[in-house]
């Protein structure tokens, strides 16, 4: 959860961070004792942590209590006082649980086996803790006193100094054409953050100011996604306009990373319709938008009876990857697949899935098959 500071905080704020957790679809989670649900991995302090629900209670808690621990998933120690919260959506009776100084290791676990009331979170009754379904928890956690500086650090500028050499024609030894426009640019920064196809041009390029030809992609989604190389952020306003055209380009200069990030962004701004949804799967077929097709797939088998009346279904592409995308989508609306998602990794989005992958450190492109694979490696 990010906070904006007016003026200087309290010295009791001093060295405290916090995240919002939230559980969707709370009343369907598995609640038997000992079901457990896993939120993805977060960050505090630099340190990778997961919240364990067991909405049902662990195999220790009494009877209709709810379990709540916080893991520490990094590989060094670290000292810290935490608070989880139930979030009331009265934004006041909140259901506070506090930890003293804990020393914690790699996959130790600390919280409460009787949390709270698995009624108290489900009441209708004022305060509620369910917001459309949705329970949230707050972790608020402050750095043990030894760890800290009170001082102002500023942030590392790794990035702002990249920036700095974007379309800098003084330092650069390598420059693109693109539809009549010259864009300067670094060899080893190609070769560093844009290692395929973009690089391989450079490199097959000689002379003192090689000049390197770019026929196939506008030089305004070119401007962008060498920006993005040189580690700038694109803002919602271009993703707006040229998601669909960067996750081509991406695609054509194997920058996997941008290419997922503008598939997101596509996806977030695409309405689906009946008439559209098959070009829409043939198309996220084709460019391997694995998010995009898993959208599409599971649109067409919750409108099934309307779009097999529609004139476009007969051009749904056939092929065995396209059949077990829709039989997997049949299979997870099935609402005990649903409530098994958390703890079964075949059940679990193209999203979340990536997710997963991205905070292991692993290569988050590919289909579903191929990134369970890496979750199971």
């Amino acid at each position: 959860m990010s906070d904006v500071h007016v003026g200087n905080p309290p010295e009791e704020w001093e060295g405290e961070e916090s995240r919002l957790i939230h559980f969707h679809q709370f009343e369907g989670l598995p609640s038997k004792k000992k079901d457990v649900v896993y939120s993805p991995t977060f960050s505090l302090f630099n340190h990778d942590w997961s919240l364990q629900l067991s909405p049902g209670g662990n195999s220790e808690a009494k009877k209709g209590r709810v379990s709540l621990f916080l893991k520490h998933i990094s590989s060094s120690k670290i000292t810290v006082s935490f608070d989880l919260l139930f979030k009331a959506s009265d934004g006041v009776a909140d259901i506070k649980l506090t930890s003293p100084p804990k020393e914690l290791s790699s996959g130790q676990f600390w919280g409460w086996k009787d949390a709270t009331t698995r009624s108290a979170l489900k009441s209708d009754e004022p305060p509620t803790f369910l917001t459309h379904g949705t329970l949230t928890v707050e972790v608020r956690m402050k750095l043990d006193e030894k760890h800290r500086c009170k001082y102002f650090i500023p942030k590392n500028p790794f990035v702002q100094c990249m920036l700095k050499l974007f379309l800098d024609d003084e330092t650069a030894d390598v420059s693109f054409e693109v539809q009549g426009k010259i864009f300067c640019a670094h060899k080893i920064v190609i070769k560093a953050c844009a290692p395929g196809f973009l690089s391989s041009l450079c490199e097959s390029c000689t002379g003192s100011s090689p000049v390197v030809s770019i026929t196939n992609v506008d030089k305004n989604d070119f401007h962008h996604m060498l920006y993005y190389v040189y580690g700038g952020h694109i803002s919602a306003e271009v993703w707006e306009r040229h998601s669909q055209t960067l996750i081509e380009a991406a695609d054509k200069y194997e920058l996997k990373s941008l290419k997922i990030e503008a598939e997101a962004w596509y996806l977030k701004q695409l309405k689906f319709k009946v008439e559209e949804v098959v070009e829409t799967v043939a198309y996220a077929d084709k460019m391997n938008c694995f998010l995009l097709k898993e959208a599409a797939i599971d649109f067409i088998v919750e409108n099934a009876d309307e779009v097999l009346s529609s004139d476009s279904f007969e051009n749904l592409p056939h092929s065995k990857i396209i059949t077990e995308d829709i039989l997997f989508a049949i299979a997870s609306k099935n609402k005990k697949d649903k409530a098994k998602k958390g703890g079964d990794v075949t059940k679990i989005s193209i999203n979340d899935l990536r997710a997963k992958l991205y905070d292991k450190g692993k290569d988050i492109d590919g289909s579903r098959k191929m990134l369970i694979g890496r979750l199971k490696e």
